[in-house]
């Protein structure tokens, strides 16, 4: 049985897609964890190599903002017993591109972009540290109304009161964002320009891709037509209180616009929260460096339906997941992480 299955990738900068492309070549040609094995790579493979080998040194993939990662793997899988062929198409593309098109939305996007409209799953990625609100005015620094009908009285403009103005992050959006170790939203001064996060662009892309497939906002297409598995990437890193709960905690209470669009516009069993870390550590750790050369592994986790999490060390499940939905989940090598 011959299909052609698109699984297209989707995140802001510094998302995590990058060094997750480069983990999965290594892991399809390697692993024997994932139902999916990678049939063959083309003669000219330096596309690929330049993805997986880094990993292999122990460091990040790196990029030209020019360079694009288009590969097209092909795949078998093993089900029902027999066997199924996939040839698996999966473009990048560079992160600060999703500020672009946001800023340009009636123009930017180009055929590459309606291409992925089409595709059988998403693979969504999104850095927690990413997933904060937006920054909030202060309400004590802006005249009460009392003040400003006393100001208009004198015939004079009441200024607002000084107060000391917290430094601009410009990691608010589309990139890192603010670390996650603040449980509170970061405090704007009232003339200070407010950057779109990253997490609203996401939606603006994805309402692009529904509009390309003729989905009316609301409409849901048919269980199955396109799944989207939402990655919370760097999972490692994440607090404690997260990986506790489970990536799709997270998600709902640090990502809600982003949360209730999905649940708005797809059916349930069509989203599924991933926590990814692609390496299992901070490669540029140099104690951790040395213990991934030795052990080169990432894992992901989920939440299953009695709300345990679960870890493997298959990186390909979200791409198994998105493919062929929950006969995905059943596999035997998943660690029980919490109950």
């Amino acid at each position: 049985m011959n299909t052609r299955s698109t699984v297209a990738l989707l995140g802001g900068q510094e998302s995590g897609k990058t060094t997750y492309l480069g983990a999965i070549v290594r892991a399809l040609e390697t692993d024997s964890l994932s139902n999916l094995r990678l049939s063959s790579l083309p003669d000219d493979a330096t596309a690929y190599d330049r993805l997986s080998e880094p990993l292999l040194d122990g460091k990040y993939p790196q990029r030209t903002k020019a360079e694009r990662h288009v590969l097209d793997l092909p795949l078998r899988a093993t089900r029902d017993g027999r066997v199924e062929e996939i040839s698996l198409h999966m473009g990048d593309y560079d992160g600060e591109e999703v500020e672009r098109l946001f800023k340009d939305r009636m123009q930017g996007f180009s055929p590459e972009w309606r291409a992925r409209s089409g595709a059988r799953g998403l693979l969504l990625f999104v850095r927690p540290t990413a997933m904060m609100p937006l920054p909030r005015l202060r309400v004590d620094e802006l005249p009460t109304d009392r003040e400003r009908m006393l100001a208009l009285k004198a015939n004079k403009e009441q200024k607002p009161r000084a107060r000391t103005r917290k430094k601009a992050d410009p990691e608010a959006a589309f990139g890192p964002g603010i670390q996650d170790q603040s449980r509170h939203p970061r405090v704007a001064a009232p003339d200070e320009p407010v950057r779109v996060p990253t997490v609203l662009a996401v939606v603006e892309l994805l309402q692009f891709l529904r509009h390309e497939r003729g989905l009316a906002p609301g409409e849901r297409s048919s269980r199955g037509e396109m799944r989207i598995a939402l990655l919370a990437s760097a999972w490692d890193a994440v607090d404690p209180v997260w990986q506790r709960s489970g990536p799709a905690v997270l998600f709902r209470e640090r990502a809600p616009l982003l949360d209730d669009f999905l649940w708005s516009n797809y059916h349930p069993e069509d989203l599924l929260h991933f926590g990814l870390s692609s390496t299992a550590g901070d490669l540029s750790d140099k104690r951790y460096r040395e213990q991934y050369r030795e052990d080169p592994h990432g894992f992901v986790v989920w939440s299953d339906a009695s709300g345990r999490i679960l870890r493997t060390r298959n990186l390909a499940l979200p791409i198994e997941w998105a493919l062929f939905g929950d006969e995905a989940l059943t596999g035997n090598d998943f660690e029980l992480v919490h109950s």
